[in-house]
């Protein structure tokens, strides 16, 4: 059967080191993956079609605020559930500096996953940082603040014409 089978995607090279992807066919990612911690900004280098992976604990119905500021370099941030779920992705296309915020409301106990990916076509090095804020209790502004990341990201999606696979 194929529920046994292991997909390997080469996904990263930074700072000389080679970074491997696993992922099984129901989209748990078993790569290592660099831990985040609150307000402990991360600087990484991001290069044409790379994948970066990085994971938090959260705890069900808090809020998470992640923060990615780019640096001349275009990126996506996706976030996954522990069991593998794409919850959600935030991509203002086109845009190589200012912020992608991450605004949701956490489903499960466990450990999430954060993929940055970028879509660039040319080898441009510069880079990003990745920021996870104190988890908080969910306000109503938080609720509109996730639906205000959904839209954008998906009129964003619309226009530039993007088809996502996940």
């Amino acid at each position: 059967t194929f529920l046994g089978i292991i997909i390997f995607v080469v996904v990263s090279i930074a700072a000389n080191e080679s970074s491997y992807c696993q992922t099984t066919l129901d989209n748990t990612i078993t790569t290592p993956r660099t831990a985040l911690e609150i307000n402990e900004p991360i600087l990484r280098e991001m290069g044409k079609s790379l994948e970066h992976f990085y994971s938090f604990t959260g705890v069900v119905g808090e809020c998470l605020n992640l923060h990615v500021d780019q640096q001349g370099t275009d990126v996506s941030v996706s976030l996954r559930s522990p069991s593998g779920q794409l919850l959600t992705k935030v991509e203002r296309s086109n845009t190589l500096l200012g912020r992608e915020n991450v605004t949701y409301v956490l489903p499960e106990n466990g450990i999430y996953s954060v993929i940055i990916s970028s879509g660039l076509r040319v080898e441009i090095k510069n880079g990003y940082t990745i920021e996870l804020k104190p988890f908080t209790k969910p306000t109503v502004r938080d609720f509109k603040q996730m639906k205000a990341e959904a839209l954008v990201s998906e009129g964003d999606r619309l226009s530039f014409g993007k088809n996502d696979a996940e």
